[in-house]
């Protein structure tokens, strides 16, 4: 037992990630593949897969929505139709319906951060949310800058199986232009497990005398 908690000792100080990866919506081979409801990404050997959400617009009739990069930005459009003038242009927002877009990946990440641009305040009073995982939801507001980049560090571990979801709430939208994540190291998660069980190990041991 004192050899396992030794263990977890070492084991905690040495979790390590790998190098960030970035993911630029705003990179011109995106062109290639956009205009769909969902596409995938690979860098680094993590695929990121993302989708335009709600699926369908009932216009009628039921249209899908669909991920779109223009020159100048990148976000949801309703398939085969400007909704009333209302939709075009590439971003996320509510002309039709309030959109969002969701994000999934083949390894568990932490997110560090995100970058959206024509997102302004003043007059529109644009407002954003964001679920990262099971977390609750983050209320995003824009920023003076001209870009607004948004960092994490705590409440930001995605794992497989859950999703990113930005999506628009108010305000003329924005711009989806980048995002980072990081994956742990593989040698890392093993040994967050074996701590995890060393300490179950002692508390169950330490019950079991009382």
């Amino acid at each position: 037992m004192k050899l396992l908690l030794a263990l977890v000792l070492v084991i905690f100080p040495s979790v390590t990630m790998a190098a960030p990866i970035t993911f630029n919506l705003r990179d011109p081979a995106i062109e290639s593949i956009d205009e769909v409801n969902s596409f995938s990404l690979n860098q680094g050997g993590l695929t990121a897969t993302l989708q335009a959400l709600p699926q369908t617009f009932n216009e009628p009739p039921a249209r899908t929505l669909e991920l779109n990069q223009t020159s100048s930005s990148f976000g949801v459009n309703v398939a085969g139709t400007t909704c009333g003038g209302l939709e075009d242009s590439a971003l996320i927002d509510g002309g039709c319906t309030p959109e969002s877009v969701k994000i999934t990946f083949n390894l568990p990440v932490r997110l560090d951060q995100i970058v959206l641009s024509l997102f302004t305040g003043g007059t529109t009073g644009d407002l954003a949310s964001l679920a990262i995982g099971g977390f609750p939801t983050i209320t995003l507001l824009p920023t003076p800058a001209a870009s607004d980049i948004y960092n994490f560090s705590s409440s930001d571990t995605v794992l497989v199986g859950q999703s990113i979801v930005l999506a628009y709430v108010a305000g003329n939208g924005f711009s989806f232009d980048s995002f980072t994540v990081t994956v742990p190291e593989p040698s890392s998660l093993v040994l967050l497990g074996l701590g995890a069980l060393a300490l179950c190990v002692g508390s169950s041991r330490r019950r079991a005398r009382r």
